[in-house]
């Protein structure tokens, strides 16, 4: 991985501590909200693709204009596969501790 730029380093680093947050955000919403099964599940899809919107959006690889109509496929398909992602991530992480 090269960095070409400081604002490089610094979206890697956001992104890398947005992921490692994830899991304590959801285990603290989990038990503030008292959610268990479904509900946990539900929470913990939603965690995801909130931190997948913010990646996004911090990577500059998701602005206002994906949101027009013509673009919608591809931006929530965008959003989809990197919420697969997180939300696996935190699933796994969510059994384990």
């Amino acid at each position: 991985m090269e960095f070409q730029t400081w604002h490089d380093l610094l979206v890697f680093f956001i992104t890398v501590a947005v992921a490692l947050l994830g899991t304590g955000v959801t285990q603290w919403l989990k038990i503030k909200l008292l959610l268990a099964d479904k509900w946990a599940l539900v929470l913990t899809a939603a965690v995801a693709i909130v931190l997948s919107v913010g990646e996004l959006f911090i990577t500059g690889a998701l602005s206002g204009e994906m949101f027009v109509v013509a673009n919608l496929p591809g931006t929530l398909a965008m959003i989809f596969s990197l919420a697969t992602v997180f939300y696996k991530l935190l699933l796994a992480d969510n059994t384990n501790g």
